[in-house]
C-alpha cells in the first residue's frame, strides 16, 4: 500500500478522534495499523480468491492468500506472531467474506465479476489521540462504513443495506466491532511498534 492508501484511510478517520481534537493531532507523530481485504468472485468461470494484507505504518507486514491458506509475513516481522494461527484467522474471514458476496450477488442478480474491498485499522498518536475506521465496497462503490460515534453500520448504497441487516442482526456484533478496533486493533499496533523498535 502506497501513500495513495494512507491518505484514504486518514480521510476515513475523519471525525473519529478520542482524547484529543483534530488540531493537536495534526501536529503529533502517529503510527498506524491497516488491513485490507479483497474478495474477487467470478461464477462464470468458477473463480474466487481471498486476500488479506496488513500494513504498519505504511508497510506490509504479511500478506494471506486463499489459495495457499497461508499468511506470509514480510522478512523483518517473522517473529511478531503465530503465523499458523493469523493464517487460520484468515481463512475464516475469507470464508466470511465469501459468504457475503453471495448474499449480494443473489440480491442483486450480479453474475459477473465481483471485487468485494474491506479497510479496516487504527491509528495511535504521541499524543494519545485514537482513531479508528471500517468501510467496505464492493466493485468500486462504498456500500457501509462504521459509525464509531453510533456504533452502528452506515449505509452508504443500496446494496449496503443487506450487509448492515445482516451484521447487525446480533446485538452485540456492533460492540464488539468497536471492541475490536478500538482495543485489539491498538494493542497489535503497539505490539507491532514495540517488535520494529527492538528487532
Amino acid at each position: 500500500m502506497g501513500p495513495l492508501g494512507t491518505v484514504i484511510f486518514l480521510l476515513l478517520l475523519s471525525g473519529t478522534t478520542m482524547s484529543t481534537t483534530p488540531e493537536e493531532s495534526l501536529f503529533s507523530p502517529c503510527d498506524s495499523l491497516i488491513y485490507e481485504d479483497t474478495t474477487v468472485t467470478n461464477p462464470m468461470v468458477g473463480y474466487q480468491s481471498f486476500k488479506n494484507e496488513a500494513f504498519f505504518n505504511n508497510k506490509r507486514v504479511y500478506k494471506y492468500n486463499s489459495g495457499t491458506e497461508k499468511a506470509r509475513p514480510e522478512p523483518q516481522w517473522k517473529g511478531v506472531e503465530n503465523w499458523n494461527q493469523i493464517s487460520q484467522d484468515q481463512k475464516e474471514r475469507g470464508i466470511f467474506a465469501l459468504k457475503n458476496v453471495e448474499q449480494i450477488r443473489n440480491a442483486s442478480g450480479d453474475r459477473g465479476i465481483y471485487i468485494f474491498k474491506g479497510i479496516f485499522g487504527c491509528q495511535v498518536c504521541d499524543d494519545n489521540a485514537v482513531r479508528v475506521a471500517w468501510i467496505q465496497s464492493g466493485n468500486g462503490r462504498k456500500l457501509v462504513r462504521f459509525n464509531t460515534t453510533t456504533e452502528v453500520w452506515d449505509v452508504l448504497n443500496p446494496q449496503g443495506e443487506m450487509l448492515k441487516k445482516n451484521w447487525e442482526a446480533d446485538p452485540t456484533a456492533p460492540g464488539r466491532v468497536m471492541s475490536y478496533l478500538k482495543e485489539d486493533c491498538t494493542e497489535k499496533l503497539h505490539k507491532y511498534k514495540n517488535y520494529r523498535n527492538t528487532n
